[in-house]
């Protein structure tokens, strides 16, 4: 189904950023773009990227499972977690204990000692300040609370405000993750390069960004179809058909990627009844 018209399509897809769902599964795929990302948050211009994947799934089986934006190992044997997040409605603490104890979970072997269990980080990059401190860069500690010490489980959280601006390569970096047309070849050639890849439209005006888009939609739409399949309603295929259309757009809502009003009109279904799916689908992942 086309939801968008190509004048809609284009707008929206010049419109996105690298902290937009969309963008970040294109730069998240570079080896290097997330060399670049991660030397600026741990402010080492010697750290390498040895393996990465976006999209990774980790089952959680009869539990909630996990799709994590982008995951990276290190050169040192850690593994990173970088994800991105401009929804402020959420507990993002616990959010990040989530995905580090499910992330250590997979990574685990049976019989394994747990002190051999890998160092695991989680970088949460967002488009607010989650902690309210003006700070660009935070980095949550175990501490013992008796003497102040402090104390390594091998499990790290650091929490970046990609809206804070200060005189560091990080701030500068967050102003291209949330800035549509900002670019800075000297200092972050590969996000220059894939940012100016992604905004390129050939003589078809179609994009890179086309194909994600799409499959995106179709992804989801089929998801619904599954769910409506799943459940043995009559019309089963049908009723989850228009359901994966309705999570398609939910998504992107939650996602920060459209607005209500946008989607309503491009789906073409009331506010009220819109809303409504939105809270219905408030304790799933869309």
């Amino acid at each position: 189904m086309d939801y968008f018209t190509s004048f809609e399509r284009r707008q929206y897809l010049l419109s996105l950023r690298p902290i937009d769902d969309l963008m970040f599964r294109i730069c998240g795929q570079d080896r290097e773009w997330c060399q670049e990302v991660l030397r600026a948050v741990f402010q080492d211009g010697r750290l390498t990227v040895k393996e990465n994947r976006v999209q990774s799934y980790l089952e959680n089986v009869s539990h909630r499972s996990l799709f994590l934006d982008a995951l990276c190992v290190l050169g040192d044997g850690r593994t990173v977690n970088v994800e991105v997040q401009k929804d402020d409605k959420d507990d993002h603490q616990r959010r990040v204990r989530f995905h580090g104890s499910l992330l250590t979970a997979n990574l685990s072997r049976p019989k394994m000692l747990f002190r051999e269990l890998p160092d695991v980080c989680i970088v949460y990059i967002c488009e607010f300040d989650v902690f309210k401190q003006n700070a660009l860069l935070y980095h949550v500690d175990r501490v013992l609370r008796e003497n102040g010490e402090r104390l390594y489980n091998g499990f790290t959280e650091i929490y970046v405000n990609a809206l804070a601006r200060d005189n560091t390569d990080l701030a500068e970096l967050m102003r291209l993750f949330v800035e549509p047309e900002a670019y800075n070849e000297e200092k972050f050639p590969k996000m220059t390069e894939i940012k100016r890849l992604c905004r390129k439209f050939d003589e078809g005006g179609t994009n890179i960004m086309d194909a994600v888009l799409e499959r995106l939609l179709q992804e989801r739409e089929a998801r619904g179809e599954a769910r409506g399949e799943a459940r043995g309603e009559e019309r089963g295929r049908s009723i989850g058909k228009t359901e994966g259309m309705l999570l398609a757009f939910a998504g992107l809502v939650k996602d920060g990627q459209l607005t209500a009003e946008e989607a309503c009109r491009r789906v073409g279904i009331s506010s009220s009844d819109f809303m409504a799916f939105m809270e219905k689908c408030e304790g799933a992942s869309v």
